[in-house]
């Protein structure tokens, strides 16, 4: 597992720099942070790469898994959409 850190963006600002240089060399994830809220994820380009072959594997194996599941085709799209972020997370009330 990927070591974490968080920086305010005024450390980043402050070291660019050196936290681009820590996440290129050691894949690490740096989550900058706003007024102590995360806002953004500072990443190495490998991590990325690597994230989105993940997340594309993923959708392949849910859209052919979803041709053998015809009635819940469109809930699986939906959850796509929501993995993306197109649109906000339907939960089914009790």
């Amino acid at each position: 597992m990927k070591k974490q850190s968080m920086f305010s963006v005024g450390n980043l600002r402050t070291h660019a720099d050196e936290l681009v240089a820590a996440v290129a060399e050691c894949n690490d994830v740096m989550v900058i942070a706003a007024d102590g809220e995360p806002k953004a994820v500072l990443q190495g380009i490998h991590s990325f790469h690597s994230l989105r072959r993940a997340v594309d594997m993923l959708e392949t194996l849910a859209t052919e898994s979803a041709d053998c599941l015809d009635a819940r085709r469109a809930e699986i799209h939906e959850v796509l959409a929501e993995l993306r972020g197109e649109k906000p997370a339907h939960r089914p009330q009790s």
